[in-house]
C-alpha cells in the first residue's frame, strides 16, 4: 500500500493542479463552474485512458512494435515529459486516483478564483507568477533526474 501512495504521490507532483490552474487561466476566465468542470472531467478521462494504456503494456511498446531500447525513451522523455506515466506508474488505479485528485484540486481552484478575483486580482497575479517560478524550478530538476535515470539505464547495458 505504501507502494501505491509514493506512486500517486509522485503522480500528483508530475500533474501538479497547482501549475495547472495558472495555464488554465484563460479557460478559468472564459467558463463557469459547471462547464469548467465537464470540460475538466472528459481531459482527466482522456488522459487516464492515455496512461491506463501506457501502464498495462509497459515496455512492450517499445521493445516489440517500435524496436528500441526503453532507455532510448526515458532519455527522451526526460527531456519532454513523455516518460511520467510509463517510469512512475504502477497500475491504473494510481492513475485514476491521481487524475480524480487532480481534477477536484482544479475545479475548487476554480471555484477559489471566482471568488477571490474580484477583490484580489494583485494577489490572484502575484500567485500566477510565484507559483510558476517554482514549479519550473522543480519540474526542471525532475526533468534532469529522469535524463540522468536514462542514461545511466543505457551506459549499464555496455
Amino acid at each position: 500500500m505504501s507502494e501505491f501512495f509514493k506512486s500517486t504521490g509522485l503522480l500528483l507532483v508530475m500533474l501538479n493542479p497547482f501549475l495547472l490552474i495558472v495555464y488554465l487561466t484563460g479557460i478559468v476566465q472564459k467558463l463557469d463552474q459547471r462547464q469548467f468542470t465537464r470540460v475538466l472531467v472528459r481531459a482527466g478521462l482522456i488522459a487516464s485512458t492515455v496512461f491506463c494504456g501506457f501502464a498495462i503494456l509497459g515496455d512492450a511498446i517499445f521493445v516489440r512494435f517500435m524496436h528500441v531500447e526503453f532507455a532510448s525513451f526515458q532519455i527522451f522523455g526526460g527531456v519532454v515529459f513523455l516518460l511520467i506515466a510509463l517510469q512512475f506508474v504502477i497500475a491504473c488505479l494510481v492513475v485514476i486516483t491521481a487524475m480524480v485528485i487532480c481534477v477536484v484540486t482544479l475545479a475548487l481552484l476554480k471555484k477559489l478564483h471566482d471568488i477571490v478575483l474580484p477583490r484580489r486580482e494583485a494577489l490572484v497575479q502575484r500567485y500566477i507568477e510565484i507559483a510558476g517560478r517554482v514549479m519550473a524550478l522543480i519540474v526542471g530538476t525532475i526533468a534532469i533526474d529522469m535524463i540522468m535515470r536514462g542514461l545511466s539505464a543505457w551506459l549499464h547495458k555496455f
